[in-house]
């Protein structure tokens, strides 16, 4: 993101996210896990996620960096999540998996941004991007066609370090991974 604008980059936390997808489950499956096809959201005792995709396939995530090059440990973590998530389901083969880096802010409130005249930008939405980010989406799309910055909820603030960022960072990546080991334990 520095190659955007110098300094962006140190406005966040960094941290790793990762997902994978079941092959696409029958209407009968899908009934039976996430009915109507709800969303799960599990904080205890490891973040954990859970939701379809357009297609069907099952999505399971956490936070945390993964291995580049072995993604072998990652898709058992991945069956291990699903066999305790919804025992019912049985073994499900793994046909994706992706994984990247969200922002998160030392108070978990997005940052907006105008470093320059004319340039705007809104991060840091702490890994609920998809409904925050289009809403900032539409309000600095009101900016740009000359809404005051009066009208954010949020103030508009320069581009600047986060506190303790690198700290932050080490913390929360030591949390996810001890919290992953103590799965395999259970």
């Amino acid at each position: 993101s520095d190659g955007l604008w110098p300094g962006m980059r140190e406005t966040i936390i960094p941290i790793g996210c990762f997902m994978f997808a079941t092959e696409p489950l029958s209407q009968n499956v899908r009934q039976s896990v996430l009915e109507g096809n709800r969303a799960l959201y599990d904080a205890q005792p490891n973040m954990v996620f859970a939701r379809y995709d357009r297609d069907g396939r099952l999505i399971v995530g956490t936070l945390g960096y993964l291995p580049t090059d072995d993604m072998k440990s990652p898709r058992s973590w991945a069956q291990r999540t699903l066999r305790y998530l919804f025992p019912h389901l049985g073994p499900q083969t793994i046909t994706h998996g992706w994984a990247g880096t969200i922002g998160f802010t030392s108070d978990h409130i997005p940052r907006i941004h105008e470093p320059a005249p004319g340039v705007h930008m809104a991060l840091g939405y702490n890994g609920r991007g998809i409904g925050p980010g289009t809403y900032w989406g539409k309000m600095l799309a009101a900016r740009v066609m000359g809404a005051p910055a009066s009208d954010f909820p949020l103030p508009v603030s320069p581009v600047g370090k986060a506190p303790f960022r690198g700290l932050w960072a080490a913390f929360y990546e030591t949390a996810f991974s001890a919290y992953r080991l103590r799965s395999l334990f259970k």
